[in-house]
Order: C-alpha cells, then sequence, then structure tokens
C-alpha cells in the first residue's frame, strides 16, 4: 500500500464509507458490499474518521453511498434495456467491486484500469476472501495520464463497435479541466452509438465556499487535491459529442430518502436583488455536486471532431 500513489488512496477510503453503508438494515442501505470492508482496510476507516472530523456533514449525509446507488441502478437499468451490451469500462477503478456484486450477465466483460500497485492489492484482498466475479473481468495496468490505455483496451479484447458502459466514478474532481475533457473526448472516440457513461462532478462553487474550505483543506493535506469543477457539466458533455442529463446530487439522495431536507431548486440565474457586482457571479455561491448519465448518440458522432473551444482529445494531457 505504502506504493499506492496518493489519489488511489481515496479508493479505500469509498471502500470504507461502503462497509458502513452494507452494515445498515437492508430496507434503508443503499448498497451492499461484502467486500469492502476487507478491501478499505484500517486506512480506509481511519481516512472517514477524519474527514468526519473536518466535515461532520460528511457523518448525515451519505454523498457517496448516494452516488455507488446511482451507478448501481443506472448500469442495471441499462442493461435491462440493452441486453446486447456485453461491457463494462471503469477508469480509475480502485477498490470497485461491481464485477463481484452486481447481477451482471455472465457473457458481460468488466474491464478495470487503474495502476498496479491498486490491483496487486486488490487481487490479494479478494483471493483472501475467495470471491469470484460474476462475469467475465480484465484489469489493466495503466496509468492514464501517460499509457495508451485506449490501445490497451482494444488489445484486450475491447470493441469500440459494441454499447458499453461507461463509469468516470470519482475521478474528474482530481483532475484539471484540460484532462477533464480529454477522457471525455477520448472516450467519445471509443463509444458506440448509444453507449452509457456514468460519471460525478462537483461545481466550481465548492472552491469559493467558506463551509467546504476544510474539506478541500483535508483532501489537499491527503495529496488528493480537488482541481476542478463545472457549473454547467452538461455543456461540456455536449461539446464532447455526449447527451448529458444532469442530476443534483442533493435531489437522488432524496430520493432515496437519505438526503437530510429537501433539495431546493437549481436556479442558472440569480434572483431579484442578487448584486453579482458585490457578492460574484450566482453560480459561484452554489455549490452543487453533480451525478451524470450521458448517452453516445449517432447525431453527435461527428461532433468530436468540429467542437470548437476545446482541446483534441490526445493520450498524454490528463
Amino acid at each position: 500500500m505504502s506504493s499506492f500513489p496518493p489519489v488511489a488512496l481515496t479508493g479505500l477510503w469509498v471502500a470504507a464509507y461502503r462497509a458502513q453503508e452494507s452494515e445498515r438494515p437492508d430496507y434503508n442501505r443503499l448498497c451492499f458490499d461484502p467486500l469492502a470492508a476487507e478491501l478499505a482496510g484500517p486506512k480506509g476507516f481511519e481516512l472517514v474518521a477524519e474527514c468526519a472530523k473536518v466535515n461532520p456533514a460528511s457523518t448525515k449525509v451519505p454523498f457517496l453511498p448516494i452516488r455507488t446507488k446511482f451507478i448501481d441502478d443506472g448500469i442495471v437499468e441499462y442493461l435491462r434495456q440493452n441486453p446486447d451490451c456485453k461491457q463494462i469500462v471503469i477508469l480509475a477503478a480502485g477498490m470497485d467491486t461491481r464485477a463481484f456484486r452486481l447481477p451482471l450477465p455472465r457473457d458481460l466483460t468488466v474491464y478495470e484500469l487503474d495502476h498496479k500497485e491498486v490491483f496487486d492489492y486488490k487481487n490479494t484482498k479478494i483471493c483472501s476472501l475467495r470471491y469470484e466475479p460474476v462475469c467475465r473481468r480484465v484489469c489493466l495496468p495503466a496509468d492514464l495520464a501517460v499509457d495508451p490505455w485506449t490501445d490497451q483496451l482494444a488489445q484486450a479484447g475491447f470493441s469500440k463497435h459494441q454499447k458499453t458502459i461507461f463509469l468516470v466514478e470519482g475521478l474528474y474532481m482530481y483532475l484539471p479541466h484540460d484532462a477533464v475533457e480529454n477522457v471525455t473526448g477520448l472516450l467519445a472516440t471509443i463509444a458506440a452509438p448509444h453507449s452509457l457513461l456514468l460519471a460525478d462532478m462537483q461545481s466550481e462553487a465548492v472552491f469559493k465556499s467558506p463551509q467546504l474550505k476544510p474539506m478541500l483543506d483535508f483532501v489537499t493535506s491527503i495529496n488528493a487535491r480537488w482541481k476542478s469543477g463545472y457549473d454547467d457539466p452538461g455543456k461540456m458533455f455536449a461539446a464532447l459529442g455526449w447527451d448529458a442529463t444532469v442530476y443534483q446530487s442533493s435531489e437522488v439522495g432524496f430520493k432515496y430518502g437519505r438526503w437530510p431536507i429537501a433539495p431546493y431548486p437549481l436556479r442558472t440565474t440569480a434572483p431579484q436583488g442578487y448584486d453579482e457586482k458585490k457578492w460574484g457571479p450566482w453560480a459561484s455561491v452554489n455549490p452543487r455536486s453533480w451525478l451524470i448519465a450521458a448517452s453516445r448518440s449517432p447525431s453527435q458522432a461527428a461532433a468530436v471532431q468540429t467542437r470548437s473551444g476545446l482541446p483534441e482529445p490526445t493520450r498524454s494531457k490528463l
């Protein structure tokens, strides 16, 4: 574990939250992961405790389990509607266990991409528990910043001509804007029409919120600094060839019965009387976290090549 890239330790942190959620009564839990506690290890639970000290709201608002259920449900529903989909690609897979715990078709392949050190730790832990994946699972050691990971996928049997579910969970916030757009654009180049991308993001206002500063300082202290946010993620996805539906995490959590208060409506324009010269742009004072389901449609196929204002996707700009 000492050889983990620093940001990879957040995978243990996320696994610890899944483990805690798994201990809740089954009628009120958002996910169940029998592998999570072992994968999290002492370090994962230590990070949860440290986070609770600087951000007490993390003990009341289960954002990470909400995100987990949103993506779990998105996968299951998409496969129900698209039984011809036989591929899932997980970028920065970390301690993801969906190949073991979701009801996936046996003839489906899950491609996980992450650092070799992450897979060494993860697979050792899973083997010790004697769990087997429910489908074909392919681990591809890759540094997304420098390795030709789209080529690695193709060499491992991935087909860009087949429908695919792409997961970008807990990754975008650790990348600068150009890397976010590079990854999203690259995925568009290998996504067959009607493929699905499930992801999460945060708004730029997160970086300007006094209430969230302790959290920002905490993730920076563990060498996992958040680097980007989008106040209008749908616009970015559309420019890169994706038709995105963007949800507030609060509205999803409230739907699940696990958000403490009803979310207030998203306002894209400032209310009457709001002085932007005095208080700054309206979007900057409303920190939001987003959950995103984006579809690659045939009409958008040319968008990756003709878009303006965004860098062309490359393999080395992460």
